[in-house]
């Protein structure tokens, strides 16, 4: 089976996955991520734990075209998943009976956005449209036409490395973005 984690693309999708990984639960002594096998398609990235039971199922997507500050005012604070995948995390939620999450990795930013996309019944909480679309098939490229989620933001919580590791509300993360200076090498929101 020819696999998207298997060429370049899909290699560098599976690190900005490590990354965010890292980022929000790095340093969590209670919480953990565990990712499903990448040598098979799965319906979901990863199983969160929380004191050794399951806590929630998680999407984690990344966006190299894009920073926070681009997110919020350029997408109008929406981050596109493919119904289909939302479908999936609700499944899953009500299969392990654990709430469902999406994380957005912003690798300019080195920014996680987490949003509560299920509970545990598999209800979706998040604030969101349903529209089809024209978007790209996979990492690889290509285009598809297919129905979409566009999950609304603004009440997310926000993980940036260079700012530790607990979480901030969306508000306060695009303040800092706004405010700091950053170097030249430095490709940030925050080069604004």
């Amino acid at each position: 089976m020819n696999l998207d984690i298997n060429t370049p693309r899909g290699r560098e999708a599976a690190q900005d996955q490590s990354d965010a990984i890292d980022i929000v639960f790095g340093s969590n002594l209670l919480t953990d991520f565990i990712p499903t096998n990448d040598r098979g398609p799965a319906r979901v990235d990863g199983i969160i734990t929380h004191k050794g039971s399951i806590y929630g199922v998680a999407e984690i997507k990344s966006r190299r075209d894009m920073n926070l500050v681009m997110l919020m005012e350029q997408r109008s604070g929406e981050w596109l998943l493919t119904y289909d995948k939302l479908i999936d995390i609700c499944s899953a939620s009500r299969l392990f009976g654990a709430m469902g999450f999406g994380m957005l990795y912003l690798p300019a930013d080195e920014a996680v956005i987490m949003v509560s996309l299920t509970n545990s019944v598999g209800d979706v909480l998040c604030k969101h449209r349903i529209a089809s679309t024209v978007t790209q098939a996979t990492c690889n490229g290509g285009s598809a036409v297919r129905k979409n989620a566009f999950i609304n933001v603004f009440n997310s919580r926000v993980w940036i490395r260079t700012y530790g590791n607990s979480p901030l509300d969306m508000r306060s993360a695009l303040s800092l973005c706004h405010s700091s200076q950053p170097s030249k090498s430095t490709r940030s929101c925050c080069s604004l």
